[in-house]
């Protein structure tokens, strides 16, 4: 059972918001009573809805299976069709998905509150790349939610370019966030390039997560075309970007720092020595590019610190 206190508190802190009542809105009828259950949506981190398989609601690294509202046994969940699966994608599509075709030729769509929902199916090659994906049998549902606060710890540490190292699902996307806010309310010009939409859970042009007065925001651009084009556009004193990854990546970094901008990134790792195994982030590290390295626990509570390194890979705090 979970806890209701939890759910008290979230209510008190003003840190809550009703996923149920979003997710009612875009969810297909008999997906929904299959899934009535407020207190599980409501503290639910990720639902994966997949043609003719048992739905899949995921908290606390705890998967959970539901048939008319109740937490049942996988052999009893209840298992959707295509049609309820097409009929869920329209509704998240405002029934209009040609205005949604280059989100879902990216891969996923953005829904209100700043769930991304992510898609599979068949993807139609052009010369350009993807056009399209079509027989779309399968939505992951994450929940993106705003702790305001969880970066008070590392704030301190963040006194120039900044790479925070985080295994997934460990919050580094939230305590950015939470960073960037804090920044912009310093009165700091900061941009955010947010390739996935996932930093800002920009929803129809609307920024529904806060990142502070001073935040600009460009949505659904490469990382380093998007670096470039705020440099460029908007004057900021500091770009931040989540996951970084590539060699472009890496060029547009360099081409930020030659220009006097400050940069603040995350990438998929969990220690130091890995990080060094990777051949696009090995060089920046020995050229001390970043000034410190915030490591955050492998242990899937959102924000925990492990460690933050300096420049020189000196521990600064553990």
């Amino acid at each position: 059972m979970l806890n209701p206190l939890k759910l008290t508190k979230l209510f008190e802190t003003g840190d809550y918001m009703d996923v149920y009542k979003v997710l009612n809105r875009y969810l297909n009828p008999n997906i929904r009573q299959a899934l009535n259950n407020r207190e599980l949506l409501d503290t639910a981190e990720e639902i994966r809805i997949r043609q003719n398989k048992p739905i899949v609601i995921r908290k606390d690294c705890e998967n959970f299976f539901m048939k008319n509202g109740e937490v049942c046994r996988m052999k009893d969940a209840f298992k959707p069709h295509k049609d309820e699966i097409q009929d869920t994608l329209s509704r998240m599509c405002e029934y209009s998905p040609y205005a949604y075709s280059d989100e879902i030729r990216r891969g996923f769509i953005t829904i209100e509150g700043g769930f991304r929902v992510g898609i599979a199916g068949t993807a139609v090659e052009c010369k350009d790349g993807i056009s399209t994906i079509k027989y779309i049998n399968s939505l992951n549902i994450r929940i993106s939610r705003e702790l305001t606060g969880c970066a008070d710890k590392v704030m301190k540490y963040v006194y120039g370019n900044t790479l925070i190292i985080s295994p997934p699902g460990c919050g580094k996307t939230t305590i950015l966030r939470d960073i960037i806010r804090q920044i912009s309310n310093q009165g700091i010009n900061i941009s955010v390039v947010d390739e996935r939409c996932e930093i800002s859970g920009m929803y129809l042009g609307n920024i529904q997560f806060d990142l502070g007065i001073c935040t600009d925001v460009l949505c659904c651009y490469s990382k380093s075309i998007g670096m470039n084009m705020m440099l460029r556009s908007m004057g900021p004193k500091i770009i931040a970007v989540d996951e970084i990854g590539s060699d472009e990546d890496i060029l547009a970094i360099h081409n930020l720092l030659n220009s006097g901008v400050k940069i603040i990134a995350t990438i998929h790792c969990d220690t130091i020595e890995n990080i060094l195994q990777k051949p696009f982030i090995e060089n920046i590290v020995k050229e001390k590019i970043f000034d410190s390295y915030i490591i955050l626990n492998n242990n899937k509570k959102t924000g925990d610190l492990y460690k933050i390194y300096d420049k020189e890979l000196n521990i600064v705090w553990q």
